[in-house]
């Protein structure tokens, strides 16, 4: 006959058990929420919509051949800029000019940063007339919806750079090399970011490569 003692230090050893193993798993959840999805946001994150879309001011130069323009961000809102995007541009009614050369400046839309932020990227392979799987990265399309994690592929721009596109005139040399993830798309896409290890996305209409616009961002806080 088993002792009343004995039975209940049995259920008492059995109900820690389980208790500590609940903890556990919510502990994990906890650890997974660090996450947020592209063109969603709630009270835990930081966002802003833009009364109008936010275009680029183009300047050309004297022969209104080249133009470029840049916009900046604040993503923390705190006054200090924080994503600086630069455009280049070719005026395709004075392209003439050129007599058939190589441009001196391509026609590209890229994102830099003096912060720790990074972006998320995808890669692409391309060959030359004496090298193959030559990597190309550009920052990625990302979908509505798309969960912005650690998963995703990420690099950091701080003092560096990275395109969305750069049009490739130098075709004889690199013939399968794309003009990039973003120079022909259909429909609005989002930028994946990471600050201060809070991720976040930026959206941006770029139907027209020629003239972007980014529409808001949101990251968490």
């Amino acid at each position: 006959m088993i002792k009343k003692p004995f039975i209940i230090i049995f259920f008492l050893l059995v109900a820690l058990l389980f208790s500590c193993k609940k903890e556990e798993v919510e502990y994990n959840l906890f650890l997974s929420d660090n996450t947020i999805q592209a063109g969603q946001h709630d009270s835990t994150a930081l966002f802003l919509a833009f009364n109008q879309p936010l275009h680029i001011d183009i300047q050309y130069d004297s022969l209104n051949l080249y133009g470029e323009g840049t916009l900046y961000l604040d993503l923390d809102l705190d006054g200090v800029n924080d994503l600086t995007i630069h455009q280049t541009t070719i005026n395709q009614a004075n392209i003439g000019l050129l007599n058939g050369a190589m441009p001196s400046v391509f026609p590209s839309l890229s994102i830099s940063s003096t912060h720790a932020i990074s972006v998320a990227y995808k890669t692409e392979y391309y060959s030359s007339a004496t090298s193959e799987d030559i990597p190309a990265h550009w920052i990625d399309t990302i979908n509505y919806g798309t969960t912005i994690d650690a998963d995703l592929n990420w690099k950091n721009i701080q003092n560096d750079s990275m395109y969305l596109w750069q049009q490739n005139y130098n075709l004889q040399n690199f013939p399968d090399l794309s003009n990039g993830c973003w120079f022909s798309i259909t429909e609005d896409k989002y930028i994946g970011i990471k600050y201060n290890n809070k991720y976040g996305w930026i959206r941006v209409n770029a139907l027209s490569n020629i003239d972007p616009t980014f529409i808001s961002f949101a990251i968490q806080r």
